[in-house]
């Protein structure tokens, strides 16, 4: 049986280069560790025949290491120029959010490390919510027009002068 992607709690957004939200979520560590959660999953969702699940949540699990976010994160990857995955736990990826690198620019990986964890905790409150699944490639669509969008609104400011042919490259 695979490990599945849930969480709870209430999150607010920022779409911008900021780490406002990432620094909201590692805040909320020790809650999202506590958590427990009895859901009923239907097979389409979950891809298992159980109808139940008692699952204990935490950040690294729903963000980093379930099934659908690893896909989403290797697509980001590729996307984003790097090889490999640079990150395996919340402490390495907060790192590799601050650090600095020629491959890509901070503020790029920031607005998508974001992007990331609002679509993986979107993509959550469906499958717990309503039933409703979507894969990896469905959810990088919608991920890839969220930063598309925030760097095109923001293409006047200097740091996100480049971004759009920088995030584009590796398409």
């Amino acid at each position: 049986m695979g490990e599945k992607c849930l969480s709870s709690g209430p999150v607010m957004l920022y779409l911008h280069a900021d780490v406002s939200f990432v620094v909201h979520i590692h805040e909320r560590k020790k809650a999202l560790n506590d958590d427990y959660i009895q859901f009923e999953a239907t097979s389409n969702a979950f891809e298992h025949e159980e109808s139940s699940y008692l699952v204990k949540e935490d950040r690294d699990h729903l963000f980093l290491r379930c099934e659908v976010s690893q896909h989403l994160w290797a697509m980001i990857i590729r996307r984003l120029g790097y090889r490999t995955l640079p990150f395996h736990s919340w402490d390495v990826f907060s790192d590799w959010l601050g650090s600095k690198d020629s491959i890509c620019p901070t503020t790029l990986r920031r607005l998508v490390a974001q992007a990331g964890i609002y679509s993986l905790w979107h993509e959550r409150n469906n499958r717990l919510h309503n039933n409703i699944s979507s894969s990896s490639e469905v959810i990088f669509k919608l991920l890839d027009r969220r930063i598309r969008d925030a760097i095109l609104a923001r293409r006047n400011r200097k740091k996100f002068k480049n971004l759009l042919a920088k995030w584009l490259t590796f398409a």
